[in-house]
């Protein structure tokens, strides 16, 4: 498919909700391929009927280039580059503004947010030739299987009814 839209109808609530929204903050857009993001872009300017970028309606595109890019299945790194949001023909007309300082470094992790800048700018020293690195103990948490791991981070997850909106939102 050449120009890809999203599957929202122009009389469904999910449509009425985007006619009606001015505002949208898309956090970890970094993450997102940009062929999904350019179908957002053509699916609000047929839901508005309206050919300015996103149909009118401002985006807030939040995200950290750093951090993980788009996953492409079975690709290489090349097509995880392209397929940002960098490399989006919209991309020329987004404005660009960077936020100059850490606040997580101003409060009790901030010396976890000094190693994520370090494993983010590649200056933590490898342990091998396949560019392994070491983390300091205390981030990590040693489990025996992946089950364990899902266990600790989500405790009953499995029982959602007894469960706060807020409980999941803490993970």
């Amino acid at each position: 498919m050449e120009n890809p839209v999203c599957s929202v109808t122009k009389n469904s609530d999910k449509a009425k909700v985007l006619q009606d929204c001015a505002f949208v903050v898309w956090d970890e857009c970094t993450m997102a391929n940009n062929i999904s993001i350019e179908a957002v872009n053509r699916t609000m300017q047929d839901l508005r009927g309206n050919t300015l970028l996103f149909g009118g309606a401002t985006f807030l595109f939040a995200g950290e280039f750093r951090l993980i890019l788009p996953v492409v299945t079975k690709g290489p790194r090349a097509d995880e580059i392209n397929a940002c949001l960098k490399r989006s023909v919209l991309w020329r007309y987004c404005k660009k503004l960077h936020l100059k300082e850490n606040m997580r470094a101003h409060s009790a992790d901030s010396e976890f947010s000094e190693i994520l800048l370090d494993v983010r700018e590649g200056k933590c020293p490898e342990v091998n030739s396949i560019h392994d690195i070491e983390l300091p103990i205390g981030l990590c948490q040693v489990v025996a299987d992946t089950e364990t791991l899902i266990r600790s981070i989500y405790d009953d997850v499995h029982d959602l009814t007894i469960k706060e909106d807020s409980w999941l939102c803490e993970r």
